[in-house]
């Protein structure tokens, strides 16, 4: 993901994300996964930039970054930060109840391992406990994927009646587990498309007709796992 792309995916997440949780006033806990450290600190100087916010709103968690257990501790139990940005450390095994979406920004090859990234999102909390960090939310009744990268359909993971994903970006149709669409929602929102310039080479899945990679807004119900 070059410059130019990744600012269009966190340009376009600064300008939907009222509509995806409306009623809220602040932003709620955000983790993106990035491909490499480097990456994760050009996600973070566009974040930073794009929210017009310091470096207190949005910090790396890996295991390269500056003391990284205390920032995940953070990122846990107090208001900032409001996004954080990982690469494999928060991917497996780690617990941030008050996460409420997910941004894929890396693609994801082993259905195994993206199944435990989406487990990041499924952890459930008290309404007072949510309320400690997120002050305007009211419970966690849900959590939302970003994919902006054909992440789904790249790793083809098994599909969930927890997390109805998409067979095709080009069609906005969930499907059910044993493949039926499953008609009557309505809880995806797509993301524009890249402008021609941005679009990846070739027709690899995860891509429109066109080549141009269409991100979308993806919303799951909560469950804990």
């Amino acid at each position: 993901m070059n410059p130019d792309q990744i600012r269009t995916v966190i340009r376009t997440f600064r300008d939907k994300w009222p509509e995806i949780f409306p009623g809220r006033k602040e932003l709620p806990k955000t983790l993106i996964f990035a491909k490499t450290d480097s990456h994760a600190d050009d996600i973070i100087q566009t974040v930073r930039q794009e929210f017009g916010e310091g470096n207190e709103f949005c910090r790396k968690i890996t295991n390269g970054a500056k003391n990284p257990k205390s920032s995940l501790s953070a990122f846990r139990n107090e208001y900032y930060p409001r996004i954080a940005v990982t690469v494999d450390m928060i991917a497996t095994g780690t617990d941030v109840k008050p996460l409420e979406c997910l941004i894929f920004m890396r693609d994801v090859r082993s259905k195994n391992y993206f199944e435990q990234m989406k487990g990041r999102g499924t952890r459930v909390l008290e309404p007072d406990d949510l309320k400690k960090v997120t002050p305007s939310a009211k419970a966690k009744t849900h959590y939302v994927i970003v994919d902006a990268v054909g992440s789904p359909n790249r790793s083809r993971p098994p599909v969930s009646r927890w997390t109805p994903s998409l067979r095709s970006p080009s069609r906005i149709s969930p499907w059910a587990d044993d493949g039926r669409p499953l008609r009557g929602n309505r809880q995806f929102t797509r993301l524009p498309p890249l402008a021609p310039r941005q679009q990846a080479r070739g027709g690899r899945a995860g891509e429109d007709h066109q080549g141009g990679r269409q991100p979308y807004f993806h919303r799951a119900r909560s469950v804990d796992a």
